[in-house]
């Protein structure tokens, strides 16, 4: 086929510009990048244990942390947890690699587009980039917070659709009724996907307060109640909340919320962990709100969604750094918001200053037509066959699978864990935390402690930290509880290590490779 011929058969929006291949490219980048992050988070384990457990026993957590049994606590996410365990059932720890890189991949590319149309800017969509390295440091493996993730940022997605340029505010009073459903089906799945569901109801409630700020200020008190778009946007909070009912616990959720200190949504998005403002979270909390000075400096009037956004964001992040992973991109949205305030003109919907000069160039020359132009179409195909070669989807072309070891990487105990499959424990195994749910995926063994550290008794967590750390009397403790094994992590726990080296009677050394040291009654 001829150039020509190419250009006349295609339609007009297959013709790329530079600035979409170079964003398909940012996006083919990111997807490589997470491909390969290990599959070594100990919350991606818990969520897999925890699906097969539920698939399996009628004991729930207690079934493998015998000492948990009789304390407080709530199952929350149990649709993210039965995906997790069924992604592996179906392809393994590879599958779940992939399903990673998928919905992270995801997550940017709507949140690229949310972007997108609250500046009608194509340089705004790689603001996604910017968020994804802020909060690298949460982003860790395939569970249901990354399910919550894309939960949010559909959510943006929809309210986004409704969005003014011109007074920068959203104008939710002129949705569509399939809009409203699709708010409140998301909140259904979302609630029992993730204790997230809090963040994005949330942000609904700081959306009516600030049209709440903005009406009392423009109008006064008397005329609040004649706002429509308050109306709407606290009838969408509402219905929003009441949703969240559609949940095995039902209202158990919400009386939950009076629990302390086992309070179950907290502790599922991190509790009370204000991080260090003087590390990455609070540089990147700083350049935020700098780049937000810089933006609002020449506006006259100031929306006021993104000004209650980024400082309800900003609360949340000094609580517990985990929140960065929610507060990151709402920040980045009301910057490149205040960026984006723009006069309504007949040029909104075109895009960027390159549409603009071609349109004009188009009206003032209609006699002089132009061929489309195909090369950056190429390009950005070229990048996506690339993509799928490099990553562990390429394989079907012929090349091998990845080991077990590459898939998790060097930070679980792979040997341990077979040792202990075709081994089976006796009694009570103590293991490092944080391995405990790797350990007991395929493998029915019961722990001392897992992940999930608040489903214990204090004294049991403290007993926990004695024996971790080797520390006096840590023998006592062992023979208290009636551990049959140890599983001992040599490069954290130096002490245990060379005191089992020494020789303790009544153990012996069972298995031992360069991470893992297993000791067992005698």
């Amino acid at each position: 086929m001829q150039p020509r011929q190419l250009e006349v058969n295609l339609p007009a929006w297959c013709a790329l510009k530079w600035y979409h291949a170079l964003t398909c490219s940012l996006f083919v980048v990111m997807f490589l990048y997470f491909c390969y992050v290990p599959v070594a988070s100990p919350t991606t384990w818990s969520a897999v244990a925890a699906g097969q457990i539920a698939a399996s026993e009628t004991d729930g957590i207690a079934g493998y942390v015998p000492l948990s049994r009789g304390i407080r606590s709530l199952e929350l996410g149990w649709v993210g947890r039965w995906l997790s365990a069924s992604v592996y059932r179906v392809g393994g720890s590879e599958l779940l690699s992939i399903s990673f890189a998928v919905v992270q991949t995801s997550v940017w590319i709507v949140w690229s587009i949310v972007f997108y149309r609250l500046t009608r800017r194509w340089l705004a969509a790689w603001g996604a980039g910017a968020v994804a390295i802020c909060c690298y440091q949460q982003l860790a493996g395939f569970d249901g917070e990354s399910l919550g993730q894309l939960a949010m940022a559909l959510l943006a997605l929809l309210l986004s659709t409704n969005y003014d340029r011109a007074t920068g505010d959203f104008r939710w009073s002129r949705a569509a009724m399939w809009k409203w459903c699709a708010v409140l089906v998301l909140f259904v799945v979302w609630s029992n996907c993730h204790a997230s569901f809090v963040v994005g109801g949330a942000w609904l409630v700081c959306l009516a307060i600030a049209r709440l700020a903005a009406s009392r200020w423009q109008c006064g008190s008397i005329k609040i109640a004649d706002d429509e778009e308050l109306r709407s946007r606290i009838w969408l909070c509402e219905l929003a909340w009441l949703t969240t009912l559609c949940q095995p616990h039902g209202l158990l959720l919400w009386k939950s919320v009076l629990w302390w200190p086992d309070h179950p949504l907290l502790t599922t998005l991190g509790g009370w962990s204000p991080p260090i403002m003087a590390g990455w979270t609070g540089v990147c909390v700083g350049v935020a709100w700098l780049l937000w000075v810089v933006a609002a400096r020449h506006r006259g009037h100031l929306p006021g969604v993104w000004v209650v956004t980024p400082i309800a964001a900003t609360i949340a992040v000094a609580c517990c750094g985990n929140n960065m992973i929610w507060a990151a991109p709402l920040m980045t949205a009301s910057v490149i918001a205040l960026w984006g305030i723009h006069k309504p003109s007949e040029d909104d919907d075109i895009g960027d200053g390159a549409h603009h000069n071609e349109a004009s160039t188009a009206v003032i020359v209609p006699t002089k037509k132009r061929g489309l132009q195909f090369a950056f179409t190429l390009v950005t195909g070229l990048v996506l066959w690339l993509g799928f070669c490099f990553s562990p989807l390429g394989s079907v072309l012929g090349g091998s699978h990845r080991s077990e070891r590459q898939v998790v990487g060097n930070s679980m105990p792979c040997g341990a864990k077979q040792y202990c499959i075709e081994n089976q424990p006796a009694g009570l195994v103590f293991c490092p935390n944080y391995w405990s749910d790797f350990l007991r995926v395929d493998n029915p063994v019961q722990v001392m402690a897992n992940t999930d550290m608040y489903r214990l008794p204090e004294i049991v967590i403290a007993d926990y930290g004695r024996i971790y750390r080797g520390q006096q009397g840590w023998t006592t403790l062992v023979e208290k509880y009636a551990i049959s094994d140890l599983i001992i992590d040599k490069a954290k726990q130096p002490s245990l290590t060379r005191q089992v080296r020494r020789g303790i009677s009544s153990w012996k050394v069972v298995f031992e490779d360069a991470q893992t040291l297993i000791v067992q009654r005698s």
